[in-house]
């Protein structure tokens, strides 16, 4: 990492000091983006995008935890929602965008259990959150393989859908998604094929950047 750095400092750092002078006045984005903190995906790559443009949210399993009318209640993660209100109220961000992606480690724990029982550590404590993904999916033969068994990979891929419904908790995000303020966006990297995918609301599949139509792409790009 200290030779990176130092990489950076040489010879990035130069190049890149009159965008820096001008971030330092204030952040402006228009995305947030929630994803997973597996070390495998970086947001500004898959996206091509630079400083200043996402206002990113990680964590383990790209969850999103339900909104809660008393934010006092114990054993609630605050981190999460604090940056969602952040980012919509104070940012003012127009797109949402929850990211998941091809061997999460977090949905194999909770297909073998972890965060159904009372915890026992962190991870099973942060892992209850996904248990929504769980009971929505466990019956859902879309999620299941052919030996009727939930596919892992499918499931990766239902969490998305499941956490843009658990966004649509928070008061604010479901009134500025109503009046056409805020979109919300699914978007899944497979990771083998370096692919990103695109959730199709309406058919509830993943569509790969390649086969989305023009008019799908021109949107695509005027949200970036």
């Amino acid at each position: 990492m200290l030779a990176g750095v130092d990489e950076f400092q040489r010879t990035v750092a130069p190049k890149l000091r009159g965008l820096f002078e001008d971030l330092a006045g204030g952040q402006a984005p228009s995305q947030l983006f929630i994803t997973c903190a597996d070390s495998r995906i970086v947001p500004h790559l898959i996206t091509t995008s630079g400083s200043g443009d996402l206002f990113i949210v990680r964590n383990v399993g790209n969850l999103v935890p339900q909104h809660h009318v008393d934010p006092t209640t114990m054993g609630i993660d605050h981190s999460v929602a604090a940056a969602i209100e952040y980012a919509t109220e104070v940012l003012e961000v127009t797109d949402i965008t929850v990211c998941g992606h091809s061997g999460c480690g977090a949905i194999r724990a909770l297909m073998d259990g972890h965060g159904e029982n009372s915890p026992t550590t962190g991870l099973d404590a942060w892992l209850q959150h996904g248990t929504h993904t769980l009971a929505r999916y466990r019956v859902d033969t879309t999620s299941n393989d052919e030996h009727g068994s939930m596919s892992h990979e499918n499931l990766c891929r239902a969490n998305v859908a499941q956490q843009l419904d658990n966004l649509l908790t928070y008061p604010g995000v479901r009134e500025r998604v109503d009046n056409g303020a805020l979109q919300l966006t699914g978007m899944y990297f497979d990771i083998g094929a370096a692919e990103v995918q695109f959730l199709d609301e309406a058919t509830g599949q993943f569509t790969p950047t390649g086969q989305l139509t023009p008019r799908q792409l021109t949107t695509a790009n005027a949200d970036d």
